[in-house]
């Protein structure tokens, strides 16, 4: 037996050159580096959704977060507070709720708050309304006698609604409940404590309310924590030769191109407004000269007649000098300085404008600007993940099983150095080694088929 060619050597992959691959094996031209390159696309993907995910996290946290209120726990009623903060100068809203596992229609409170705070009272009843009388109007008790000085006292009661196979009193408070908003005004930072003095939820009797019977033992306190106000970026000088105007700290703004007439002390002036707030404006000034007042026409004074004397001799007399009447001047036209208009930016004031409308959409669209990228990440995530852990389809590789052989056999290799080859270096079986053969040599009446699963 002579030595075999590829004694020594790894098994080559491919071609009629090298041994042919096993019929389960997957095709090599296909599917080199197409792993690397799935995992490398996944990872990024993961990576950006992540990215996109803690942007829309924590984009409140750049702008503060607004106080949270919880449910309060079973027969307890009063103000949960969960968390938060509110900003000074800004109205915010202060629920008042309860959590009933006995039906009512009535309920009164005495809230102390401090006098610092501004209390709005205005809707305080808007909670109940809907509650009690939001079909019919079933009250017959409204009384919010005060909300001022440090104190809120607020009454409500009603009737029942007819009953239904549900409840025998629909409209009752029962479960978690609002039962009253309160708008509140802090000027200053600081901590501001809200207490009840007095919380009386009544049972519901028979038809009437049930003054003795009081659900809850007390209101819950809180305390607001407010803190100053985030500061408005200043403002950039706007050009006054703009005549569509310009943008500071984000600010789009609009001016007319006309100014007003020149005042006396040499002004002009024109009102600009916020593309994107018209209710916030400001005032351009530029300085001007007035016109020069057309000149005067000299008022001549009417002549008047005297009336005709009789002549008396007199003393001949030398004539008078007749004097020419003096030359009126015109004075010369005075022509108005020209004013330097500074000169224009129209690149600059386009960067503005342009930055001043990304900031307005960021700030309207700014949740489905992140949503959407990142609900096409996921999509395009799991899209990868499923091709990559997809079996790959099979390849059969039969016919260059039998082309191989038939190359060695007509490079004069023996029957049993091409039978040991395929055994030692390739993963075909022996007996589809032995059927491959006599196919090939046409030595086989049954034709070769495929195994009929793959190997585990």
């Amino acid at each position: 037996m002579r030595p075999s060619r590829y004694a020594g050597k790894k098994k080559r992959r491919g071609g009629l050159g090298g041994l042919p691959p096993h019929s389960w094996e997957v095709h090599p031209r296909t599917n080199a580096g197409e792993v690397n390159r799935q995992l490398l696309i996944i990872l990024v993907s993961l990576g950006a959704l992540i990215v996109l995910a803690l942007l829309l996290f924590f984009a409140s946290q750049f702008v503060g977060k607004a106080i949270e209120y919880e449910a309060p726990p079973k027969n307890q009623a009063g103000i949960f507070v969960k968390g938060g903060k509110e900003f000074a100068g800004q109205p915010f809203l202060v629920p008042i709720k309860v959590n009933l596992e006995t039906p009512s229609v009535g309920l009164k409170f005495v809230l102390k708050y401090d006098t610092k705070l501004t209390p709005d009272c205005s809707n305080i009843f808007e909670q109940m309304d809907n509650i009690i009388s939001r079909t019919t109007n079933l009250t017959i008790l409204r009384e919010n006698k005060q909300c001022s000085k440090g104190q809120i006292q607020f009454e409500y009661a009603g009737l029942c609604a007819p009953p239904n196979e549900g409840s025998t009193c629909p409209n009752a408070l029962i479960g978690e409940k609002t039962v009253a908003k309160v708008k509140f005004t802090a000027l200053q930072p600081g901590n501001y404590k809200l207490d009840f003095t007095a919380f009386d939820v009544l049972s519901l009797g028979t038809d009437t309310l049930s003054t003795n019977t009081d659900l809850i033992a007390s209101g819950h306190d809180a305390a607001i924590t407010v803190v100053p106000a985030p500061k408005k970026p200043p403002e950039e000088p706007v050009p006054a030769a703009a005549g569509g105007g310009g943008s500071g700290g984000g600010i789009a703004w609009d001016c007319p191109k006309t100014w007003s007439s020149c005042n006396a002390t040499n002004q002009q002036s024109r009102v600009c407004t916020d593309r994107f707030k018209p209710s916030v404006t400001r005032v351009e000034a530029r300085s001007c000269v007035a016109p020069a007042a057309p000149p005067s026409t000299p008022v001549t004074a009417p002549v008047v007649q005297k009336p005709v004397q009789q002549p008396v001799p007199v003393a001949p007399a030398k004539a008078p000098v007749t004097q020419k009447p003096a030359l009126v001047q015109q004075p010369a036209p005075v022509k108005a300085p020209m004013v330097q208009k500074p000169a224009a930016l129209p690149l600059l004031e386009r960067v503005a404008v342009l930055k001043g409308v990304l900031k307005g959409v960021w700030q309207n669209y700014k949740t489905v600007i992140i949503a959407v990228p990142s609900a096409l990440l996921v999509l395009i995530t799991l899209l990868l993940l499923v091709h990559h852990f997809r079996k790959p389809k099979v390849v059969y590789n039969i016919g260059e099983l039998k082309g191989w052989i038939k190359q060695e056999k007509a490079m004069g290799t023996s029957d049993e150095d091409v039978k040991q080859i395929l055994a030692q270096n390739t993963g075909w079986s022996k007996e589809e080694i032995d059927r491959a053969m006599q196919e090939a040599l046409g030595t086989a009446s049954v034709p070769l088929l495929p195994p009929l699963t793959p190997p585990s």
